[in-house]
């Protein structure tokens, strides 16, 4: 607390006014991402996903379905990964539990389209891996991921774990 009475340095003031003043960085907008709409069938799962992101920076894992192990972070170079597996077949996500993938990660707001370069790489590009449990001789496969299966809304934390 300062006094009306009590003289402060010019240096002082400036460097509580920087240690105070919210940076550039810190007031970047939010998002959280989502994976979703995927096309499986009552029978179908998700196994696993990997997406590769170009200058995304990832805040926070927001939630780890169960038995699922999730990576996420970028590179010096602006490459990253945010990446999720399933341990073992009891834990592959159905149509019922697809909604473990929503709300996955906290990142900062993508930069705009308009400052990317033609020769830049996609902000976000990827693939699932999907099957289903009717007894099959394809397996599992592999499916690209488009802007409908990854979802950015706004949000300025990651929200509360639900009470399942």
């Amino acid at each position: 607390m300062f006094c009306s009475s009590m003289r402060v340095s010019k240096p002082f003031l400036v460097a509580l006014l920087a240690f105070t003043a919210p940076s550039n960085h810190e007031a970047r907008a939010m998002d959280l991402l989502s994976i979703q709409g995927f096309n499986l069938g009552p029978e179908g799962y998700v196994s696993g996903f990997q997406i590769q992101t170009w200058r995304i920076r990832v805040r926070a894992v927001c939630q780890f379905p169960l038995g699922w192990m999730i990576t996420a972070g970028r590179n010096l170079d602006q490459t990253g990964q945010i990446a999720g597996t399933a341990s073992g077949f009891m834990t592959n996500l159905d149509v019922k539990e697809l909604g473990e993938l929503q709300n996955l990660v906290l990142i900062d707001d993508p930069p705009p389209d308009a400052e990317k370069s033609p020769s830049e790489p996609p902000t976000f590009q990827g693939s699932a891996t999907v099957g289903t449990y009717k007894m099959s001789k394809t397996g599992d496969e592999t499916v690209a991921l488009t802007a409908a299966n990854i979802v950015l809304r706004p949000a300025s934390a990651c929200p509360p774990p639900s009470q399942n």
